[in-house]
């Protein structure tokens, strides 16, 4: 999994581990942002989208290129950590994305070839606001 955001060490991550496990049955889940999806020109640090945007490329890149290893791209929207304890908005659990990302990494009966999910918090009229 992933979730080393620092610069574009994700980026540099994941094509480091595409190379090492070449043609082995092994998935890559790259945590990315669902902020590559909109303009949000309020984002505290103005290139964090772009170091996200590099990485949505690189997995689509990688996706095209070879069929093993496996790439995902998860791209949830604000979850309750560290990085987003500023903002007051709805926001997922680290938990939720986790079980959503254990459920897709464990689908045996196929392949997810969708490159992108965007995950976003159940703010309807009955659900807290972790989405869970």
């Amino acid at each position: 999994i992933n979730n080393a955001h620092s610069g574009f060490a994700q980026v540099d991550l994941l094509f480091l581990l595409h190379k090492m496990w070449q043609g082995s049955d092994k998935i890559i889940a790259n945590i990315a942002s669902s902020i590559t999806m909109r303009w949000d020109t309020s984002n505290r640090d103005p290139k964090y989208r772009t170091e996200k945007l590099a990485l949505d490329d690189a997995c689509q890149y990688l996706w095209n290129k070879a069929g093993w290893p496996h790439i995902m791209l998860f791209k949830p929207c604000a979850t309750a950590t560290e990085r987003m304890a500023h903002w007051n908005g709805n926001k997922v659990s680290p938990e939720a994305i986790a079980d959503f990302l254990i459920y897709c990494i464990n689908q045996k009966q196929f392949r997810i070839q969708q490159v992108g999910i965007a995950i976003n918090p159940d703010v309807g009229p009955n659900k807290n606001n972790l989405g869970k």
